[in-house]
């Protein structure tokens, strides 16, 4: 099967991920996936690929394979494919040296975040759309990234403390990307560490920091690969809050991040979400969240670099496989249309910041499962 077909298949494997338990060929090979399909309706910005319209294409789908190789290696692999990622297939290898040293070499996910890794399943999640920071729009964390990576655990009683340090390559790397009509930049490397904090009281506290290292250049046309003369840095740190417990789930995320150090280009921002939901009979889920991102510090005002949300939804859970949700989201700028779509015009985008609408409105209702 090719992967661009994996699209086609998130309502076929949601019927069989209503029934069907994961999935073992023995005791060495297991084999699960999750997934999810929603249409979003906005209106104005262009967020749906259309200035004003629907979208009945928002989905992902995610086969996970893990086989067991001895008593301390394992190897994983995961087939993803979405409208928001391009077709992608990647594997690592996972040795557990002691029962708190585990080291691993492959491609991975950029342990960065708690969307990002820690609850990268949707059915784990609450929102149809993932907060602003973690929107492949956005251009904030990168998915994924090949190299290796090292984590520790240190157990003082019920409380653990986790470190982890990563290098390698992220996903998409060495593919040009055309700031303006005047600049182009490659990024080359990834390299980070966190650190996570874990209560036995459903509470986790997390911190997080990785740099990309960017070759730069200047000219109408794509350059050729050596003549990237200019070297500047990517970085972005982060700090989380995550609870679940008593039936609240609450979390909260703030970042900060910088690109192009040193430069003419130089540019900061940050981004917040908070977000909370309460539980009721095992089933309904009203959650609400609010949510900020702001690509240039030194523009607070320019819509077409902020963005600001005020998230309502509710989730239903139908049983331990499948799930319904529905939001509202009312907005404050346009920086993730405007990325979305390559930038404004005047950069050689296709965003129209003159037709632009500064409060427009997004809803959403998905069917998330896992199998």
């Amino acid at each position: 099967m090719k992967l661009n077909q994996l699209k086609l298949m998130p309502v076929g494997l949601l019927l069989v991920a209503i029934h069907t338990p994961t999935y073992a060929a023995d005791d060495r090979i297991t084999i699960h996936g999750y997934g999810d399909t929603a249409f979003v309706r906005a209106t104005e910005n262009n967020y749906t690929g259309k200035y004003n319209g629907n979208s009945w294409d928002y989905n992902y789908l995610s086969l996970n394979v893990s086989a067991q190789l001895d008593d301390k290696t394992k190897v994983v692999a995961q087939m993803r494919q979405g409208s928001e990622i391009s077709a992608d297939m990647g594997a690592y290898i996972n040795y557990n040296a002691t029962d708190n040293l585990t080291a691993r070499a492959g491609q991975m996910k950029v342990p960065v975040g708690i969307f990002n890794e820690l609850r990268d399943i949707k059915f784990l999640q609450q929102s149809v759309l993932s907060p602003l920071m973690y929107q492949d729009a956005a251009g904030t964390l990168p998915d994924s990234f090949r190299g290796m990576e090292g984590i520790y655990h240190l157990d003082m009683g019920r409380h653990r403390m986790t470190f982890d340090l990563y290098g390698g390559e992220p996903r998409g790397s060495n593919t040009y990307v055309q700031i303006n009509p005047g600049n182009w930049f490659l990024v080359q490397n990834i390299y980070g560490v966190r650190i996570t904090y874990k209560t036995p009281y459903g509470l986790k506290f997390s911190a997080s920091t990785f740099q990309n290292d960017l070759l730069t250049n200047t000219g109408t046309n794509k350059p050729a690969s050596n003549s990237m003369s200019g070297q500047s840095v990517r970085r972005l740190s982060s700090g989380s809050i995550d609870y679940r417990g008593s039936n609240l789930d609450i979390k909260m995320e703030y970042a900060i991040a910088s690109q192009f150090e040193g430069t003419s280009l130089e540019q900061r921002g940050t981004s917040y979400y908070a977000q909370m939901g309460y539980t009721f009979a095992d089933k309904y889920t009203p959650y609400v969240r609010y949510d900020s991102i702001s690509y240039n510090n030194e523009q607070p005002d320019e819509p077409m670099y902020y963005q600001k949300v005020k998230v309502l939804g509710l989730s239903y859970k139908l049983n331990n496989n499948v799930s319904l949700r529905m939001e509202n989201h009312w907005n404050t700028g346009y920086a993730i249309p405007t990325y979305a779509q390559g930038g404004p015009i005047s950069n050689g985008g296709k965003f129209d910041p003159s037709t632009a609408k500064l409060d427009w409105n997004i809803f959403a209702m998905g069917i998330n499962f896992v199998f």
